[in-house]
């Protein structure tokens, strides 16, 4: 009889069984009696294989050695998984999830020569977020995104609020603003209502200790001026990133330059003011003083020659460099107001015949430019609307050349011209003494002096 108290009998006992064990492969009875081999099979020779909510893929059956053309395929949970036997473009097992779960799926030959299982574990879908892991410094705020395109209500929720707050916004579910509130870790998740979707970002919080802060002792400015300050600190952990508005900022003159909460200066008047940065405990701070001056006037211009009838007006222009000078204002004046006045505002007046310089002066920096003023006995225009002075020089067009000539006088819209030279006319120019030969071979009927209707010349030159 077999001894099982025997130590050395119960371990033969064992190795027999395991020997026995390896050197057979499955096996069931068809009939009483009839022993028959079962064939292991597996999908792609996996015993698990894990997928997300809603997905479905075709696995290979492997171990199929004789072919067999149809499985029996069944799963044990099909609220979590399904199977189903798929011949195009390969035979495999199609397996589709439904919910959170597992599920074992078994397929074998009708006459159970071949068998197989395999574990399906059905996770949530994951939710994409615009980032993972993020460290934050206490009292940080940022913006977590769902950017996988979900369209339902998602949940969102903190695993340590101490550390980490999510807050919704109004305008989208997907757009969130997470709060660092103390120095540790923990996990905002996202997910939907049913939890067949989810995602999550692990956020580190720090907590900042600064050891120092400066900014420059002294900067000028010029008005109009815009200037960010920059604030050098030190703090740990090394790491740590510290922006302008992490401080407070002041200005002692805000009249004088501004300063925004991000350190943005703007400079409005003349004068001097003191930017003071501080921590928000206000335990360190650091001082600049600004200097706001005017920018200079470093010339200006106007037009150098201008012809005007008696009565006439005409209001001068100028140029003012650089174009954002503080004081644009100028002073009008004119050499001989019994010839050209002036107005303040830059508006001549001719009052009779005769030159005047008008000088216009930038009342910063007396920087001066003259125009010459000539003012003539009466005025008329031409066929292009140009004023016609005494003194203009005019051209006529003729069907051989141009007539050149002078304006002697003017009554009303006719002028008195005096020819003085043809050219054109077979390539010559013509002088006084030769306008008789040159009106014959024009055939041109024209005098050396001519009254013209005014609107029958053009200026060539009239001097503006």
């Amino acid at each position: 009889m077999f001894n099982f108290k025997n130590p050395r009998n119960t371990l033969l006992l064992i190795v027999v069984l395991v020997l026995l064990v390896n050197s057979l492969t499955m096996s069931v009875f068809a009939e009483e009696g009839t022993q028959i081999d079962i064939k292991p099979l597996s999908l792609e020779g996996n015993t698990t294989i894990s997928m997300h909510v809603g997905d479905s893929a075709a696995f290979l059956v492997y171990g199929n050695d004789e072919g067999v053309e149809y499985l029996v395929c069944s799963s044990d949970n099909e609220k979590v998984a399904s199977v189903s036997q798929v011949y195009f473009p390969s035979f495999k097992l199609q397996v589709t999830t439904y919910s959170i779960g597992k599920a074992v799926i078994t397929f074998a030959s009708k006459d159970g020569t071949y068998k197989g299982t395999c574990e399906i574990i059905v996770s949530a879908q994951p939710l994409k977020l615009n980032m993972t892991s993020v460290k934050m410094k206490k009292g940080e705020e940022i913006e977590l995104d769902e950017i996988s395109g979900y369209k339902d209500d998602l949940v969102w929720k903190s695993d340590n609020e101490n550390v980490a707050t999510v807050e919704v916004e109004k305008s989208s579910w997907n757009f969130n603003r997470i709060t660092a509130k103390g120095a540790g870790s923990a996990v905002i998740t996202v997910e939907s209502e049913d939890g067949d979707y989810i995602g999550t970002c692990k956020i580190t919080v720090y907590e900042v200790a600064i050891s120092s802060i400066n900014v420059p002792k002294s900067k000028s400015l010029v008005v109009g001026d815009t200037y960010e300050l920059p604030l050098t600190y030190l703090a740990s952990p090394e790491d740590a990133v510290l922006y302008n508005d992490d401080f407070i900022w002041k200005s002692s003159q805000p009249k004088v330059a501004s300063v925004t909460k991000y350190g943005y200066i703007s400079a409005s008047s003349v004068g001097k003011t003191i930017i003071t940065v501080k921590t928000k405990d206000g335990k360190l701070s650091s001082q600049c003083e600004i200097t706001v001056s005017d920018i200079k006037v470093i010339s200006v211009t106007t037009t150098k020659s201008v012809k005007i009838g008696v009565g006439e007006k005409i209001k001068l222009s100028y140029t003012i460099l650089p174009s954002n000078a503080t004081n644009k204002k100028v002073v009008w004046s004119s050499s001989n107001n019994n010839i050209v006045e002036i107005s303040p505002d830059g508006v001549i007046s001719a009052k009779k015949i005769g030159t005047s310089n008008i000088t216009v002066k930038s009342v910063d920096g007396s920087k001066t430019s003259v125009c010459k003023i000539q003012v003539t006995i009466a005025i008329a225009k031409d066929s292009e609307g140009k004023v016609i002075h005494v003194t203009d020089t005019v051209s006529k067009g003729t069907l051989y050349g141009k007539f050149y000539g002078s304006v002697e006088k003017i009554n009303g819209n006719k002028v008195y011209v005096y020819w003085s030279s043809v050219s054109g006319l077979f390539g010559a120019k013509l002088t006084r003494d030769q306008i008789a030969f040159a009106q014959t071979v024009a055939q041109v009927r024209l005098n050396s002096f001519q009254w013209m209707d005014a609107t029958s010349v053009k200026i060539e030159d009239s001097g503006y």
